[in-house]
């Protein structure tokens, strides 16, 4: 199945799997008939019952003025859309969910102008354990459904009552049984390395959109430093389970995570106490930070380190001349 510009789930689809989420039982009223062992068991039942719920869904909460900024402060009707598509059980068609929630919220961030970056650690931190069990088994699945395939036609064929049929008249039956086996099987793992490849897509450019507008807090600077250290490896947590496989989408979502701190220097430095920039600056000189010490994947440009020391002497002198003198710059 090739994925569509479909969008097929909603909060209410969370409350059919999880009763204790109060934020869907408005929209359970026209469900309660719904048999669970129905549900879990019927895929085709599933995704109409999904489909009836997306209206509502994308009515009363999607589309509601205040979405966009609940979203930018809040993860978690994110993180619960993925983890209803994995409750599905669909197997590989799940991607096409999976590619739907990612453009569902992409679209949405594009109306924030700033997401608060504990928004950004509580979806790095979550999504990665969903989706990476549809990742690990590429490569894996052509020969496993294959074989699987062929041990049902070869059991199909044995327990078959026998027939007083030409020789030549069985192999050739038998042989055209295995290569619609083949082509089968091998437009099934086409479709699901497309389907892949397009999740992929999403993936990076819904991170890139939201790295790319994260801010810290200049009340809670202590642990902004930090947040930034453990975002970076989140990021690189996405290489290591193969849920993004190619290190300049990798790369890219670093210098959107160092531009996005050296807009929060630039925007809020002046309020940053001294000792913020210099703890920074210890860190620096001392190399501890992995990503920042990597070779740039392009030739010639200035270093992640370099822009961000930069940014953070900018900063600093801001918040010299703000504390100093009163100027503010």
């Amino acid at each position: 199945m090739k994925i569509k510009k479909l969008v097929l789930l909603t909060l209410t689809l969370i409350a059919c799997l999880n009763k204790n989420i109060s934020t869907a039982n408005n929209y359970l009223n026209n469900y309660n008939n719904i048999k669970y062992e129905n549900f879990l068991n019927n895929d085709e039942y599933k995704k109409q019952q999904f489909n009836d719920s997306l209206e509502t869904y994308i009515k009363k909460e999607y589309n509601s003025l205040d979405y966009a900024e609940y979203i930018s402060q809040n993860g978690t009707h994110f993180i619960e859309l993925l983890k209803v598509v994995d409750s599905l059980q669909l197997k590989n068609e799940a991607i096409i969910y999976f590619y739907t929630v990612f453009k569902l919220f992409n679209d949405k961030i594009k109306a924030i102008d700033l997401i608060d970056h504990s928004v950004l650690h509580q979806i790095l931190e979550e999504f990665p354990a969903i989706l990476h069990p549809y990742f690990k088994s590429q490569g894996k699945n052509f020969s496993t459904n294959l074989s699987r395939l062929v041990d049902i036609a070869i059991k199909s064929k044995l327990e078959s009552p026998i027939k007083a049929v030409k020789p030549q008249s069985s192999v050739k039956s038998f042989k055209s049984d295995i290569l619609n086996i083949f082509s089968s099987a091998h437009n099934n793992e086409k479709d699901f390395i497309e389907n892949s490849f397009k999740l992929r897509g999403i993936i990076v450019r819904f991170l890139e959109n939201a790295l790319g507008k994260t801010i810290w807090s200049k009340s809670h600077y202590e642990t902004n430093w930090n947040s930034f250290i453990i975002l970076a490896a989140f990021i690189n947590k996405l290489f290591e389970l193969n849920i993004i496989d190619d290190e300049d989408d990798i790369d890219s979502l670093k210098w959107s995570l160092t531009h996005a701190f050296c807009r929060f220097t630039d925007i809020l430095g002046h309020h940053l106490p001294l000792g913020f920039y210099e703890n920074i600056e210890d860190d620096l000189a001392a190399k501890i930070i992995p990503f920042l010490e990597e070779e740039e994947q392009d030739a010639f440009i200035t270093s992640k380190k370099i822009t961000l020391a930069r940014a953070l002497f900018k900063g600093k002198n801001k918040a010299k001349a703000l504390k100093d003198a009163g100027i503010f710059s």
